[in-house]
């Protein structure tokens, strides 16, 4: 009865994007209305037809002429479907999954199935355009996606796809950037405080002031909770319990003079792992993350279209348990570029960047310190106004190690006013980080000798974008080489070696329909499969399919509800591991956001500004298994808390 209701589901999916959908696009008028009042929800009463991205040319322009296969979530979506965190929010994404291990939980995003360890290292995360990257394993992001404050973000634009021709390496499956608000002078300031399941507290605020030429933003968040139980059974056989506790904060600033622009945080995530070989009873030991990100940037207008920046960029990461001194790691990244046009109609964008890694290997204080340098141009030109045809490219050099050429090419072709195909080619490396190269432990040791991962991807993509409806279809394929990955050596001892092919392929449908400012519906389904070079299916272990859909409605009196269904097809079985554990099976997981401004609602002027919130995770309360894949010892291992409710309070100043 399972894979009948799944079955069903499935086609209920596919009919809403490609029937139901296009079939409300005809018949509907393309006037939007007007917002309900001025300022709210700017992107979410904006024309779809209309946004603009970032990401994929490192300026902006609308999301149908980047050179990508862009998605969005904006600041109106947040506020409508809710969310804990930044993953919460990253899940809802076409094509995305998220998971994490017994020690790095809640770590990991992956796109399109392109993941292989716990390290979060195929995904380049930038804020406002800067890279944020950790030099040790290239994957502690687990206090990224649970700490940094939500109020702050403006958008999210997230490229599936290949995007180290402009940012190097980890912009390897996708890259995710964040751009936060600026400061307005309009009244936008706020603070929240709740509770909820798992003996959870919860607070956030958000602030911002503007002058003539000076203005600053600051945000932060806390969120300390007692956590959900984790029961499970051990590779010994022995079953036991711990309550995965979890306290995250963090503070975000920014402040801009003039050309200037100071921006930064500082996050910390303390929580209740297993270590790297789950064992009960457990140590409850809790690891302590702190990460550190900073940039100034000084841009200026060189001529009629031209303009230059200039950035320097700190990111910094401290690791600590409570029976060990710990480990720390730091980035300095120089960064110029001149962006400009010639001829009107072709853009052209040059830079350079030098980058310092140094930090300690291990609690042995192990130092290294690794230089590297890039440069990239890309151009695109606007042909016969219809057709669009883009090609750049960025050398890489990392110390002791031969430099390598990542390409980008591509065609974007408007079939008219509102349809349009895009054509894209696209190559991405990962280059080895210092634990792989030379890491000195016991059990494992590191492998200069090491090469980068690559991957070339092919994108072709059909869309259509009005004022009310944007409705895309992707297929790619995606071919993996030298992938770094563990294997013995011949005295027994674990090293980091490369190996092999993995090929990737799939396809994505993505919607999103917004017939007023009251209403909004979207929706994403995706499969991939993904083979290696010895012919074994799915060695990411992530699910084929995906679907998820939400419907949202924000009424004029101030009450608004969000609902969001993520389903996830089974993931692949880890061959060879004891069953002790469930299977991971196929699973819904449904969210509900309500909310209820005060002031609106009673209508009532003199009363405070004050929104009642409530947030609803896991709706349908599903347990939820996932292989134990950093060393098999179990075939599974649970991975989200049962059904979780928060309550809050938001007041307005």
């Amino acid at each position: 009865m399972k894979y009948l209701v799944n079955l069903i589901y499935f086609f209920f999916i596919v009919l809403l994007e490609l029937v139901i959908l296009p079939n409300i696009i005809f018949a509907q008028n393309t006037d939007v209305d007007k917002p309900l009042e001025s300022g709210l929800e700017e992107l979410l009463t904006l024309d779809l037809e209309e946004l603009v991205v970032y990401v994929a040319s490192k300026r902006q322009e609308k999301i149908n002429d980047a050179p990508g296969v862009v998605s969005v979530i904006s600041s109106g979506e947040i506020k409508r479907f809710g969310a804990n965190n930044l993953h919460d929010l990253l899940t809802r994404l076409p094509n995305v999954f998220t998971f994490g291990s017994e020690i790095f939980r809640d770590n990991v995003t992956s796109i399109r199935g392109q993941t292989l360890t716990h390290g979060d290292n195929h995904v380049l995360i930038l804020f406002n355009g800067r890279p944020f990257r950790d030099s040790h394993i290239g994957g502690f992001n687990n206090v990224i996606y649970t700490a940094f404050p939500l109020e702050v973000i403006e958008r999210i634009e997230m490229i599936r796809g290949p995007g180290s021709a402009l940012y190097g390496t980890n912009a390897y499956s996708g890259v995710i950037n964040i751009i936060t608000k600026t400061p307005t002078k309009d009244p936008g300031n706020e603070i929240t405080a709740g509770y909820g399941s798992n003996n959870t507290f919860l607070s956030s605020g958000y602030l911002n002031k503007q002058w003539d030429d000076f203005s600053f933003v600051v945000s932060g968040r806390f969120f300390d909770s007692d956590g959900w139980t984790f029961r499970a059974t051990d590779g010994l056989g022995t079953s036991g319990s711990v309550d995965y506790s979890q306290k995250n904060y963090g503070i975000f600033a920014q402040a801009k003079y003039k050309d200037i622009t100071f921006s930064g945080f500082s996050l910390a995530n303390t929580n209740t792992n297993l270590g790297f070989f789950p064992r009960f009873p457990a140590s409850e030991e809790n690891l302590d993350r702190k990460r550190y990100f900073f940039d100034a940037q000084y841009s200026q207008n060189l001529a009629k279209n031209w303009d230059a920046s200039y950035n320097f960029t700190f990111n910094g990461t401290e690791n600590t348990t409570d029976t060990g001194p710990g480990i720390s790691y730091f980035n300095y990244l120089f960064e110029s570029s001149v962006r400009g046009k010639i001829f009107e109609k072709l853009n052209v964008l040059v830079g350079g960047v030098f980058e310092n890694l140094n930090g300690d290997l291990d609690t042995k204080q192990t130092p290294y310190s690794s230089d590297r340098f890039n440069a990239y141009v890309q151009i695109d030109y606007k042909f016969l106004e219809r057709l669009k045809l883009i090609a750049g490219t960025q050398i890489n050099k990392v110390q002791g190690i031969d430099a390598n050429v990542s390409p980008r090419f591509g065609t974007i072709l408007d079939l008219s006013k509102n349809f349009g195909i895009k054509l894209l080619y696209g190559e991405a490396f990962r280059s080895p980080f210092a634990a792989e190269q030379a890491l000195n432990a016991s059990t494992l040791k590191g492998n200069p000798e090491l090469d980068p991962e690559t991957i070339r991807t092919f994108d072709a993509q059909l869309f259509y974008s009005s004022p009310k409806t944007y409705f895309a279809i992707t297929y790619y394929d995606s071919l993996q080489k030298d992938t770094i990955t563990r294997a013995a050596r011949s005295d027994g001892i674990l090293t980091f070696v490369n190996m092999g092919e993995v090929d990737f392929e799939g396809i994505e449908v993505e919607s999103k329909y917004r017939p007023n400012t009251q209403w909004e519906f979207l929706g994403s389904v995706s499969y991939q499969v993904n083979e290696d070079q010895s012919g074994q299916m799915d060695v990411g272990l992530v699910p084929n399919f995906m679907g998820k859909w939400g419907v949202s409605y924000n009424s004029p009196s101030g009450f608004s509800i969000g609902l969001f269904d993520s389903y996830f097809g089974e993931p692949a079985e880890l061959s060879g591991a004891p069953k002790v554990n469930p299977d991971a099976e196929s699973y819904h997981w449904m969210t509900l956001k309500s909310s209820l401004e005060l002031r609106k609602y009673f209508q009532a002027n003199t009363i405070p500004n004050i929104r009642l919130n409530l947030f609803v995770d896991n709706l349908l309360d599903e347990d939820v298994y996932f292989p134990e894949f950093n060393f098999s010892s179990v075939n599974t291992l649970p991975s989200r808390t049962g059904i979780a409710i928060y309550g809050s309070a938001t007041i307005k100043f």
